[in-house]
């Protein structure tokens, strides 16, 4: 039996609808269909009515979905104490992030900091906000970086986090400049003729964050959107030659801005992010002395008393600095 299965079950129960569930659970409704199975043949029993629109749990349903919080906690323990003592846990930082914080902020910030990490290795997993929680509380990777727009809507998880904020990000709308040096394609734009836009993939975190941001203008910004990409890299060469404007994070493109082959293409419309690290709220006998507890003091040492881990729970009370998305939904 595994973590997962227990997860999905749970989705299911809450949503009652098989398709929702494997969305939110970012598999296909098959593969989410035969998980379920596989749950329900570890059971032994029938855990879901399907005959039933919405589905509806069975009594055997009913009795398990009661035991699951515990049973995944129960699991979740134990795996982190396991892992607390398997050698390569020892010497490998397992992090997980969003593909713009691995690409643009996570080198920089990783490197300034291999004194503090020396000897201890890293390893990086890329996936967007949601699922890198997941990955996070199912105890795949040690901390996850994420920034404070993020969409983190898993009440249950988000609770078991607490977070440390690492610095700032910015989201700059840039484009090719002229010969004068002057944006190519520059905001606002005007109804008549609005600029290009060279968009983030719908129903990512960055697609999301900047039209939240578009829509907190004062004025109207007038765009035209001619071209979508879940690749950073690839919007940036398409606004490198010309095609339009991509809000493009700072640390992405900040040699290309020295270079003069990118300029900002509104200041107006800068996105100042708050990059943050989570982790799991610890169990203090099941990670002494592993290399995120040593990082995660040794940053809280280095931030000073400004900064300090908060808590998803105490953040939801009102009792420290909020993460609005953890806030919101723990």
């Amino acid at each position: 039996m595994q973590t997962d299965w227990l997860i999905d079950f749970r989705t299911l129960a809450e949503t009652r609808n098989f398709s929702r569930a494997a969305r939110l659970r970012h598999i296909t409704q098959p593969a989410f269909s035969r998980r379920i199975r596989s749950l329900e043949d570890w059971a032994e029993a029938t855990l879901v009515d399907r005959s039933c629109h919405p589905t509806q749990l069975t009594p055997a349903g009913d009795l398990l979905l009661a035991r699951v919080p515990g049973l995944i906690a129960s699991i979740q323990r134990t795996h982190a104490m396991l892992r607390s003592h398997t050698p390569s846990s020892h010497d490998t930082l397992a992090f997980a992030a969003s593909p713009w914080l691995a690409s643009g902020f996570f080198p920089g910030w990783i490197t300034d900091l291999s004194d503090t990490l020396n000897p201890t290795s890293t390893r990086m997993t890329v996936l967007e906000p949601r699922a890198g929680l997941q990955h996070l509380v199912d105890g795949h990777c040690d901390l996850l970086l994420v920034h404070a727009c993020d969409d983190l809507p898993l009440a249950r998880e988000a609770a078991a986090c607490e977070f440390l904020s690492l610095g700032h990000e910015r989201l700059l709308p840039c484009s090719r400049p002229q010969a004068s040096g002057a944006p190519l394609h520059s905001l606002p734009g005007h109804s008549r003729q609005p600029q290009a836009y060279l968009a983030h993939a719908t129903d990512t975190e960055l697609a999301r964050t900047v039209e939240s941001a578009l829509r907190r203008q004062s004025h109207t910004t007038h765009l035209h959107r001619v071209f979508e990409c879940d690749s950073l890299d690839t919007l940036k060469a398409m606004a490198l030659a010309g095609a339009g404007i991509a809000f493009l994070p700072e640390s992405h493109i900040h040699r290309e801005l020295e270079q003069g082959l990118l300029v900002p293409a509104g200041d107006a419309l800068d996105v100042v992010l708050e990059v943050r690290l989570l982790r799991r709220r610890p169990a203090p006998e099941s990670i002494q002395g592993t290399p995120s507890a040593r990082l995660w003091s040794r940053l809280l040492a280095r931030l000073g008393a400004s900064v300090s881990p908060v808590s998803a729970d105490r953040a939801a009370a009102g009792q420290q600095r909020t993460h609005p998305e953890l806030a919101e939904l723990t």
